[in-house]
């Protein structure tokens, strides 16, 4: 059953530029939830609303699989710091 988390990206663990793929790390209310799927072009301190399902990987242990991605403009003054020196705008 699918279901929605929100917060902001800490940090991007992996990136396939090729197909999308992300693997991130999401602050959701205090707690890091490793999220993955495709995802558009996100950088760290973006806040998301992510649509999918927790499952349990052999590997890497509970994860957030996405099945969508909105992403709206960060409202903190951390999200806001983090964005900008995210690199994602040349020149700031």
């Amino acid at each position: 059953m699918d279901r929605q988390i929100f917060g902001t990206i800490e940090d991007i663990v992996f990136r396939n530029d090729d197909n999308g793929y992300t693997v991130v790390n999401l602050n959701n209310n205090g707690v890091l939830v490793t999220a993955v799927g495709k995802f558009p072009i996100v950088s760290e301190g973006q806040e998301v609303v992510l649509t999918g399902e927790y499952v349990k990987n052999n590997r890497f242990g509970e994860q957030f699989s996405v099945k969508d991605v909105k992403i709206s403009a960060p409202n903190t003054k951390d999200g806001i710091i983090k964005y900008l020196s995210s690199g994602l705008i040349s020149g700031v």
